[in-house]
């Protein structure tokens, strides 16, 4: 077997590279392992390219590309999941690269496709009004009335919940009801 064989670097990058010199954790490293699975399968079901045929100079751009166009469009990936295939891809041809100065020009033109740009989440929170009528208030209309906490910055703090006209808005991770007191 020739070190260019792409066996030869997957091997090393899952058993050696990334638990020993990334000390990324076994979930992380699983993730990686399933984004080469999906590459593996997109090249033999749609390029007729069995994984064991699969060699480092077959991989370009182009078939990157396919591959990440194949998640979005054949497995309907969102945008996010498609920018971690392509995190995983990154970080293996970066070690290629290391190892391989000879296909620079192609592993360079791999690291240069770009990520998609995804939306924002906005997090949603009360106003000053809200909150105070939250903390004026010690019981709810169906005479319960509730305690609850958040973790912030590693702390319990109170947690701010109210009635708005959509619904009930809430910041919360947990919440407990109680009999209020009579």
């Amino acid at each position: 077997m020739q070190k260019t064989d792409l066996p030869y670097y997957v091997t090393n990058f899952f058993n050696v590279y990334l638990p020993g010199q990334k000390n990324l954790s076994k979930n992380t490293i699983a993730s990686y392992a399933v984004t080469f699975k999906l590459f593996f399968t997109f090249c033999r079901d749609n390029k007729d390219i069995q994984p064991e045929r699969l060699k480092l100079p077959m991989i370009n751009e182009a078939l990157v590309t396919e591959f990440l166009d194949w998640l979005e469009s054949e497995r309907n990936c969102s945008v996010t999941t498609r920018n971690q295939r392509l995190v995983s891809l990154h970080s293996f041809f970066r070690f290629i690269l290391m190892k391989e100065p000879a296909y620079m020009d192609t592993i360079i033109r791999i690291l240069e496709i770009p990520y998609k740009k995804t939306p924002k989440t906005v997090v949603p929170y009360l106003s000053e009004e809200q909150m105070k009528i939250l903390f004026s208030s010690e019981k709810s209309t169906n005479g319960m009335r509730f305690t609850s906490f958040g973790l912030f910055s590693g702390k319990l703090s109170p947690v701010i919940m109210t009635k708005q006209k959509s619904g009930w808005f809430a910041a919360m991770l947990f919440f407990l009801y109680n009999k209020a007191k009579k």
